[in-house]
């Protein structure tokens, strides 16, 4: 899971800080066709952190329509083909990859969430 979350970073960081990613491109075409919708994104993707894949798991299932939505769209128009947009289609669109984020996502705002507030720590 850590490896899909670095890649879903890699392609939709809103930071556009991946120069093959397509963050900002995705940005405007969010605001150009979900304007006011809630976009959620992944804090940190780098480093070897244990708890990285249930960080970033609330933005890939909260996201994953609106970015299946986009590669559909990227994919359809461009020729070369894309290996990091292919792969994240055919993640993305797999049932058992959305029952692991929904899981994850459950887990880090039941478990880790409250767990670092109790302890103090500061939450992203």
């Amino acid at each position: 899971m850590s490896a899909v979350i670095r890649a879903f970073d890699k392609e939709f960081s809103l930071n556009a800080n991946y120069p093959k990613g397509h963050g900002e491109l995705f940005k405007e075409w969010i605001k150009e066709n979900h304007e006011g919708e809630l976009l959620l994104h992944v804090e940190r993707a780098g480093g070897s952190r244990q708890d990285l894949f249930v960080e970033g798991a609330p933005a890939m299932y909260w996201n994953r329509e609106y970015c299946l939505e986009f590669l559909d769209m990227q994919l359809r128009d461009y020729t070369k083909g894309n290996i990091l947009q292919e792969n994240l289609f055919v993640i993305l669109s797999s049932l058992e990859m959305v029952g692991l984020s929904r899981l994850l996502s459950i887990l880090y705002l039941c478990i880790c969430m409250p767990v670092r507030w109790i302890a103090g720590k500061r939450i992203h």
